[in-house]
């Protein structure tokens, strides 16, 4: 079931001029907005839009357009001439049949001129078979070269999600005429692989992702290519050919700088963090809540300037926790008091089976 209203509003926009555009505008002023979906669509908005400025949406979308009617779209040529299709016209009433201008005479309808503009006829064609598919995917397969991005993601597109970023570097992959690998199958994808997914609005030196190249090239040129065409807030800092793409360790140690922060801030972390290490935060979850000592994700805090600081955080075991929650917790803060602070991954490092951390994931209770 469709909405008449939206049946109607659509029937006004495609066959409409450019008279209205004053009436799209004049509905968007007075709060028209997402009118595709049917919870949103508001009607009586747009016959309001259209009574004010005296336009009939009745006359647009009921009207029967003469043969000789200037049409809205006659500005718009795709070299067919208007005369052949009112000729064409006549002819399906009459049911008579045009025949196909490939294998017998110009129909004349204006589109080829005979020199530049012509049928291009492929009587025969080579049928493809399935040794040659699978002997093309075999020397795909031995020429693949993966390399490695190590990539900074800052300013405002740290709110990019996850997908907008994969879109970015697809298109500047193609932009850069880098000799990208492409997945088999009805629906080709650039072979184009990130790390784990970086928290909306954080900012990030140290992303990574891996590209697979059909011909090995120049790392260097490879990554000044990218950098050319990728967008500002995205930059790849190093790129370096490797032999294939590995799992991520099973513990990392990650660092978190915090900036601005208050002074007052600042000294109450540097005094605090250390005693409160035995304090049990709770993170909540869509399908459940689960209770973590401090000291199990928490392993250092530095100060680094008048308002900033840094956190090594424990990741890789069953509960992780921002940086914000972190300080939140040890301040004692609400939400608002660090709306302006920003949370910036600068480095992460391997944790080693001999590694000192007191940490456990069976330290995790579930609440």
């Amino acid at each position: 079931w469709h909405d008449p209203g939206q049946s109607h509003l659509e029937a006004v926009f495609a066959r409409g001029d450019r008279r209205l555009f004053a009436v799209l505008q004049h509905a968007w002023e007075l709060g028209a907005r997402f009118d595709g979906w049917t919870e949103q669509f508001q009607w009586p908005l747009w016959q309001k839009a259209f009574d004010d400025l005296g336009v009939s949406s009745d006359f647009y979308a009921n009207r029967n357009f003469r043969l000789d009617d200037i049409l809205p779209w006659d500005h718009l040529s795709d070299r067919v001439d208007k005369a052949y299709l009112e000729a064409e016209w006549h002819k399906a009433l009459a049911e008579e049949h045009t025949a196909d201008c490939r294998w017998n005479s110009c129909s004349r309808c204006g589109v080829c001129d005979h020199d530049s503009v012509l049928p291009q006829l492929h009587r025969e064609v080579e049928p493809l078979t399935g040794t040659d598919d699978q002997e093309g995917a075999k020397a795909t397969d031995d020429n693949a070269f993966v390399y490695r991005l190590r990539y900074a993601k800052r300013g405002k597109i740290r709110f990019f999600g996850q997908l907008e970023v994969s879109r970015a570097f697809a298109r500047a992959v193609r932009r850069a005429h880098l000799p990208v690998a492409y997945s088999k199958g009805y629906h080709p994808h650039p072979k184009l692989s990130f790390g784990e997914a970086l928290p909306l609005g954080m900012e990030s030196e140290v992303e990574d992702a891996w590209l697979v190249l059909t011909t090995k090239m120049d790392a260097q040129e490879a990554c000044r290519r990218l950098n050319d065409v990728l967008p500002y807030g995205l930059q790849v800092h190093e790129t370096t050919l490797v032999a294939r793409r590995e799992g991520p360790p099973r513990l990392v140690r990650v660092t978190y700088r915090v900036e601005p922060l208050s002074a007052l801030t600042v000294r109450f972390l540097m005094q605090n963090w250390q005693k409160m290490m035995e304090s049990r935060l709770v993170k909540r979850t869509k399908r459940q809540s689960r209770e973590v000592m401090l000291g199990q994700v928490l392993m250092e805090v530095r100060q680094t300037g008048e308002q900033a600081v840094e956190l090594d955080i424990l990741e890789g075991g069953a509960v992780r926790l921002r940086p914000m929650a972190i300080i939140q917790h040890i301040v004692n803060g609400d939400v608002g008091s660090l709306a302006a602070s920003g949370v910036c991954k600068v480095a992460v490092h391997p944790v080693e089976e001999n590694d000192d951390v007191r940490r456990t994931d069976r330290q995790c209770q579930v609440v």
